[in-house]
């Protein structure tokens, strides 16, 4: 098999990605497997490379770097008969974590050479994909202001949403969805393909990438002292059962506010956009190396 990877020199200093190809090669030069590596110089460039690699028929194409990356590798893959591996760098590793890809690097390394190959749901928000979640309200800003901050982690990520959380006044929503339409003014909403964010918060609970439906999460305005209590339901996969929460699933829902533009989110990546959002299910659209099966 013919892989290509594709590597985000902002996801680790040189010398980790030097060190990341030195184990590329030793593993593989074992296999009968060939690989190449190319390096991303900007953003959109992982997606051209991946289509580059499409048209060269590679077999695998792997992203080598975080959630960013992996969302770029991926949009590239859409409807195509290259799998998407991942070789998880970032701090959140939302949609490596979803697919139970290992997060050692040396394991994801070794998976990526015997690899199971399945095909998961892809969702659409007007022009944007995701794989993992998209969403509006405060994860939204919070995402907005964690890229302008420009250190990763979880203590930033912690400290920029306690601030937003604190400052962030809710906003009314309007959501269209299977003929029928109703006003929420929620903390956030987040449409969700796989159950969780990234860093093992689950939003999601009960998505699943291959059902052939997103999963609409609302959460309501929190008092901060139930906030801080309700927090680690979010880690233990109860998130659902707080009061403040509710859910349902659809192929497609549209989402729309009053402001002229606003922030969304697609796998963690803040973008502004218009104020009617589209979104909707592509089943099976994106081929994956993952150990979920088929």
């Amino acid at each position: 098999m013919k892989y290509l990877f594709i590597m985000n020199p902002k996801s680790g200093k040189k010398n980790k990605l030097d060190k990341i190809k030195s184990l590329i090669r030793q593993i593989f030069n074992s296999t009968d497997h060939e690989y190449e590596f190319v390096t991303t110089t900007g953003p959109g460039d992982a997606t051209n490379l991946t289509k580059n690699g499409v048209h060269e028929s590679y077999d695998i194409i792997s992203a080598v770097g975080g959630d960013g990356t992996v969302n770029e590798v991926a949009k590239g893959l859409v409807h195509t008969d290259s799998a998407l591996g991942i070789i998880p760098l970032g701090s959140g590793n939302g949609l490596a974590r979803s697919l139970l890809i290992p997060l050692d690097i040396k394991k994801s390394i070794q998976y990526l050479t015997d690899a199971t190959i399945t095909s998961i749901d892809t969702g659409r928000i007007n022009e944007y994909y995701f794989f993992g979640v998209t969403g509006i309200g405060l994860d939204a800003n919070i995402g907005k202001k964690f890229q302008e901050f420009g250190k990763r982690g979880p203590l930033p990520y912690f400290f920029i949403g306690l601030k937003e959380y604190l400052n962030y006044k809710p906003k009314k929503y309007v959501i269209k969805n299977k003929g029928n339409s109703f006003t929420v003014e929620p903390l956030l909403i987040t449409i969700a393909n796989t159950v969780q964010y990234g860093n093992g918060a689950i939003i999601a609970p009960q998505a699943d990438p291959r059902d052939g439906l997103l999963d609409v999460c609302i959460v309501n305005k929190i008092p901060l002292i139930k906030a801080l209590y309700y927090i680690p339901r979010l880690f233990y996969g109860s998130i659902h059962t707080i009061p403040y929460y509710s859910s349902f699933k659809t192929k497609s829902v549209q989402i729309s506010f009053t402001e002229k533009k606003g922030a969304i989110h697609t796998d963690g990546e803040p973008f502004i956009t218009g104020n009617i959002l589209n979104i909707k299910i592509l089943k099976k659209a994106l081929k994956v190396c993952s150990p979920l099966g088929n």
